[in-house]
């Protein structure tokens, strides 16, 4: 478990560096910017508690709105990640005690079930603040 935690405590901040150095500072036809930071939480495991997942959900967003200069935009945004990530995972993958554990790669999910769990991760919260 702590190898896990350090892991996932390199790649936080690989992901906010990434995001900070390099893709704020690029714009697709002065519109768009690339999103990488949010990796971090699709990556996450399904089993990890809810408190846990929107505390870190919300410091990822919040650090990224820091050295972005967006007031709350991410922090919102990944916020709402997190609490759509379940259900969209279990869209897609039985529940069962196998699956429970895993964490979502394309290794564990395979390439088409993976590539739909990111794309329904990534769609579903950019509905939502569409809507709201």
């Amino acid at each position: 478990m702590n190898k896990e935690i350090l892991q996932f405590t390199i790649l936080f901040f690989i992901m906010v560096l990434v995001q900070v150095l390099i893709c704020n500072h690029i714009a697709i036809f002065d519109v768009a910017m690339p999103i990488v930071f949010i990796y971090f939480l699709i990556r996450l495991p399904i089993s990890l508690g809810l408190s846990v997942l929107f505390t870190l959900a919300f410091v990822l967003g919040f650090t990224v709105d820091i050295f972005s200069d967006t007031p709350g935009v991410n922090a919102l945004a990944c916020t709402l990640l997190a609490a759509l990530r379940r259900p969209v995972y279990y869209a897609y993958v039985p529940r069962d005690d196998k699956t429970k554990d895993l964490i979502p790669s394309i290794s564990s999910l395979g390439v088409g079930t993976y590539s739909k769990y990111l794309v329904g991760s990534l769609l579903f919260p950019e509905f939502f603040n569409r809507i709201f």
